[in-house]
């Protein structure tokens, strides 16, 4: 005998098991997703997290090379796309990342060929993600080394971001500013059809 949480998961697994219909019994709505860019250690480990707390939102994901994809589709049943900075998504990635409820990037900035600041993701998906009527909810994995050397004094949120210029973790900034100024207008513009 299942308790009340059971029955939720259950419930919710039910509704949303390959797509939910609306309340006029209408179409049918995609399952939630999340789309995770860069499936590292963390990525990996936050994908099988959500397979198993949350078996109703479908996950897929990234990585550089095919045979990585290929396991993580096998073995981690993860729907992968090779990405590659370098080349253009293939469409069925770009299919996925517009249809993504919840997208999440744990993809490092780079210097461009010019050694300016490049965040790969947004190079190539900003307008897709803008344009997304699906997307709920956008995170980017940053790091501490963004706030850089306090000399031991407390850190938060809150307290200014002292990484050297050029330095990694100030790539992670630009990228943590980018990353909040395509949601915020991507934000600004459904407020203004609304």
């Amino acid at each position: 005998r299942g308790t009340g949480k059971d029955k939720d998961c259950e419930e919710k697994d039910r509704r949303l098991d390959g797509g939910a219909r609306n309340e006029q019994g209408g179409q049918r709505h995609p399952a939630p997703s999340l789309f995770i860019f860069g499936l590292g250690y963390t990525g990996v480990g936050i994908a099988s997290l959500i397979q198993r707390t949350c078996p109703w939102i479908r996950v897929l994901g990234t990585c550089r090379d095919e045979e990585k994809a290929m396991l993580f589709r096998e073995e981690l049943h993860i729907e992968t796309y090779v990405f590659d900075s370098t080349k253009k998504p293939s469409p069925q990635c770009v299919e996925a990342v517009e249809q993504a409820s919840f997208i999440l990037s744990s993809v490092p900035p780079n210097k461009g060929h010019t050694s300016e600041y490049t965040d790969p993701v947004l190079e190539a998906f900003s307008s897709t993600i803008q344009k997304s009527s699906a997307l709920r909810w956008a995170g980017y994995l940053s790091t501490t080394g963004v706030y850089g050397d306090h000399g031991g004094d407390w850190v938060d949120e809150g307290a200014d971001t002292l990484a050297p210029v050029g330095s990694k973790p100030y790539l992670r900034k630009l990228a943590e500013d980018e990353w909040i100024s395509v949601i915020r207008s991507r934000s600004k513009a459904y407020a203004d059809e609304g």
